[in-house]
């Protein structure tokens, strides 16, 4: 599965932008998920839910939307 690697990254990146910008807090985060980029979002919602714990990602809600294509992107982070 995958996923979990995926959603170990876009923790990753969601923390590092979140620092960045002084948020102390995630609320949610926007990813699009390319149609053939081979991502169950199912199950990287799963995972998000179960890696998120202990960062400032904890409460944090995942709002998946498909996209056309190969692409994989965090597109947006929501926070305080």
């Amino acid at each position: 599965m995958h996923e979990v690697g995926v959603a170990e990254c876009l923790i990753g990146q969601a923390v590092a932008a979140a620092g960045a910008h002084g948020l102390r807090r995630v609320a949610c985060i926007g990813v699009s998920v390319g149609t053939h980029c081979g991502v169950v979002p199912h199950a990287l919602g799963f995972a998000f839910s179960v890696l998120r714990g202990g960062t400032v990602l904890a409460d944090a809600r995942l709002e998946i939307m498909a996209a056309a294509g190969d692409a994989l992107r965090l597109e947006w982070i929501e926070g305080e």
